[in-house]
Order: structure tokens, then C-alpha cells, then sequence
């Protein structure tokens, strides 16, 4: 049995739709709800902790839970305002016409996200404790 840290750097695609009232899937990123655009490929992050198990001689099993810290405010397309553009207010949903200009989200924070994680572990048998060619000229 052992306990892990890990860190490191990561990256990762992200594409933030809206589901409508009536069930269409829209894609924000290009609507730029809040007049600014950002790119679907942003880096990350990740750190965390495990615990690993030798279940068997060869065989493990290890759990994980790994924060991610980004450096973008659009993972869900929310960071600043609601837009202030009725017609795009309209297209993205007719009751966000009444909150225009009212906030939304924190403009000084950037998104986090969480994984958790399961792994099991295969062990490859050694076939001698000889490595061919160490030593030799």
C-alpha cells in the first residue's frame, strides 16, 4: 500500500453549450454572450492525492482526487454580465432579456474542475534481474 502526490501540467478542449427550453443544443463560444470569445483549447493544472493497493503480485488498484486549476473563466461560458444586446438575449433565451447587464458570474476568479478516479494496475512479469548489454563494450 502506498500514498501518492501528483502534479503537473495539463491541457484539455472544452465547447460550453446551452440546452433550450425546447430541446436544441446551442453553442455558445461563438455567440460571445458577454462580447468576448476564448479559445475551446486551454491549458490546466492538475494536482492531487491516491492511495495504491498491490491487490494481487501483480495486480493493483488506485484511487485518486485531482483538482484542476485553470486559467480561463469560461468553462460554462459565465464570467462577467449578462449580455446587453437584446437581440442576443433573445436568441439565447427570452426571460434573459430582464436581467441585462446584471451579473453573473465573478469577473476576479477563474474555473476549477475535479476529477476522481479509479485505476487498475497491471504489473508486467520480470523475465531475469539481467539487463542485455549493461556492462558490455
Amino acid at each position: 500500500m502506498s500514498f501518492f502526490v501528483f502534479a503537473g501540467l495539463g491541457g484539455f478542449y472544452m465547447d460550453p453549450k446551452l440546452n433550450t427550453s425546447n430541446g436544441t443544443s446551442v453553442t455558445l463560444d461563438g455567440m460571445s454572450t458577454e462580447g468576448k470569445s476564448y479559445s475551446h483549447y486551454q491549458i490546466c493544472i492538475p494536482f492531487g492525492i491516491g492511495y495504491k493497493w498491490n491487490i494481487f503480485e501483480n495486480w493493483g488498484l488506485s484511487i485518486e482526487w485531482g483538482p484542476r486549476k485553470t486559467f480561463t473563466s469560461y468553462l460554462d461560458d459565465v464570467n462577467g454580465t449578462y449580455p446587453t444586446n437584446p437581440s442576443l438575449s433573445q436568441q439565447i433565451n427570452a426571460n434573459a432579456v430582464k436581467f441585462q447587464g446584471d451579473m453573473r458570474g465573478r469577473l476576479n476568479t477563474k474555473d476549477w474542475y475535479f476529477y476522481y478516479g479509479m485505476t487498475l494496475n497491471f504489473r508486467l512479469p520480470k523475465k531475469g534481474n539481467v539487463c542485455q548489454g549493461v556492462g558490455e563494450l
